[in-house]
């Protein structure tokens, strides 16, 4: 029992002692993120002739002005002159193509007349006289009514637009098919006769012209071998020459019907 006693009474003796001692204030709670340790931030920015250092919470670049501030003030410090800032030289101002103007429109009567003229061959008895009849009348107005519509856009003025190119070969063609188709024994298709009967017309009359320029050039050869004391007839002149270096004789072609 004294032994129990004794230690009830020590242990009321240290918890009086603990009590007298003074007790620590209580610290508040950190904000969110904890408090920063100052004492561990290694200043990246400090003066080289004094040593001080601007604010090591602060960004970089307004340490750097402080500082710049601090040296100014401090020690008579003058930063030297900015560079000024290279400018890129400035590429000359290419002006913009004008654009190209809006091409008129091409009548498409001629096409439009071949195609009347065409449909007529096809059709037997007086209404296919009766329509051919009409095609040089009907190109002018189908063009009138067409114009600026979706059939006008899509087709005829593409066609219309290289019409003037495209034709002469389109006529040449044409009384090769004519031939071909004789030759075989088939019988010229109606809607080709009145595109026959164009290309024969374009032909002939180039064959004109080039007769008319063959003639004024002998003409021509004719009044120079005169006026040179030579002979006129150029044919005898040319086969004189063939002799003269034995350039034998030109085998004759076989001879074809040609339009009188």
């Amino acid at each position: 029992m004294p032994s129990a006693v004794a230690e009830l009474v020590r242990a009321a003796d240290r918890q009086a002692e603990a009590a007298a001692e003074p007790q620590p204030e209580p610290q508040p709670e950190p904000r969110r993120g904890g408090t920063p340790d100052l004492s561990k931030v290694v200043p990246d920015v400090e003066c080289d002739e004094c040593g001080w250092t601007p604010n090591p919470l602060w960004p970089y670049g307004l340490k750097k002005a402080h500082l710049t501030r601090h040296r100014k003030q401090a020690h008579g410090f003058t930063p030297p002159p900015k560079a000024a800032p290279k400018r890129k030289a400035r590429q000359p101002k290419v002006e913009a193509e004008p654009r190209p103007a809006r091409t008129s429109r091409k009548s498409a009567a001629k096409l439009l007349s071949w195609v009347w003229e065409g449909f007529g061959t096809m059709m037997p008895g007086r209404v296919g006289g009766v329509i051919t009849y009409e095609a040089p009348a009907a190109g002018p107005v189908l063009d009138k009514a067409l114009a600026g519509s979706f059939v006008d856009r899509v087709f005829l003025q593409r066609v219309a637009k290289v019409e003037d190119k495209y034709e002469p070969v389109f006529l040449l063609m044409v009384p090769v098919m004519a031939a071909m188709a004789a030759d075989m024994g088939q019988p010229l298709p109606p809607v080709m006769e009145p595109l026959l009967r164009d290309a024969f017309l374009s032909i002939w009359g180039e064959h004109l012209a080039w007769e008319a320029k063959q003639k004024a050039r002998m003409d021509d050869l004719s009044a120079k071998a005169r006026a040179a004391g030579k002979s006129e007839d150029l044919e005898a002149e040319y086969e004189a020459f063939k002799a003269a270096f034995g350039l034998g004789t030109v085998v004759e072609a076989q001879a074809h019907e040609t339009p009188q």
